[in-house]
Formats: structure tokens, C-alpha cells, sequence
């Protein structure tokens, strides 16, 4: 009887400590990130309120944050690479943005933002994401 009880414990401890092994890392936490700081402007005039979301088209890493008053905005943890840029309106179903009621706003084009630059496959901006942390400017005016 006892030697059932120490091999079942000392089964219960290895298949504890192998699990707790699997657990240990995240997918993707291997990759070396960065972090950058984007600007957006449309002339002299600061994009505000808006997306901007990085895509990878090789690796399908991404990020994304929304621009604030100054038309800045900070992206850490971004894996290293090179980025297509979009800048866009945010998504018409994004929960986020859902009022205290649950309703949806109304969302309209910025008037500051061509629509060429809401897309993957019409955006000419693109940046690469090192190691060290990178500043980015992006002037929308046509």
C-alpha cells in the first residue's frame, strides 16, 4: 500500500512539473520586439482620434493604437520587421467604442485622412521596426 501512494505521488509531481513546463511560454514571447512612436499629420494639421495599425504581409505580426490630440502615438512590444502602415477610422463594429447605453457611434471619414491610406493594398507608408526604438512621420496632404 504505501508503494502505491509514493509511485501515485511521485507520478502526480512529474505530471505537474511537465505540464507546468509546457506552460512556461508564450507563443511568439521568443521574438525580438521593439517599440516606435508614429506621427500623422495632413500638412501642418495633426491627425487625431484615429487608428493606425501595422501589418506584417510576411510574417502576419501586427499592432495598433489610436492616435492622440497630437497625432502621436506609441507602439511597444511590436516585433521586429517590416510594417505596412494604415490609418483609419476605427472599425464599424469595434466594441470599444460602444457608449455607456451600447450604442454604436456614427462613424464618418476623417476628412484628414485620404481614404488610399485605410488599406493594406493601397497604403504606400510602410516602416521597419528595430530593435532600437524608432520615430516615424507621416504626412497624409496630397
Amino acid at each position: 500500500m504505501k508503494k502505491v501512494r509514493t509511485f501515485s505521488t511521485l507520478y502526480l509531481s512529474l505530471l505537474t512539473m511537465l505540464l507546468m513546463s509546457g506552460c512556461s511560454t508564450t507563443p511568439g514571447s521568443d521574438k525580438e520586439r521593439g517599440s516606435v512612436t508614429i506621427t500623422v499629420k495632413n500638412g501642418a494639421e495633426p491627425v487625431t482620434g484615429v487608428q493606425v495599425s501595422l501589418q506584417s504581409s510576411t510574417t502576419g505580426e501586427g499592432s495598433s493604437g489610436v492616435l492622440d490630440d497630437q497625432g502621436i502615438v506609441v507602439l511597444e512590444d511590436v516585433v521586429l520587421g517590416e510594417y505596412s502602415v494604415i490609418v483609419s477610422p476605427f472599425p464599424p463594429d469595434d466594441p470599444s467604442l460602444m457608449n455607456a447605453e451600447g450604442v454604436m457611434p456614427d462613424i464618418k471619414p476623417n476628412p484628414l485622412v485620404p481614404s488610399k491610406y485605410s488599406s493594406t493594398t493601397t497604403s504606400p507608408l510602410t516602416l521597419e521596426v528595430k530593435a532600437e526604438p524608432g520615430e516615424f512621420m507621416f504626412d497624409l496632404k496630397e
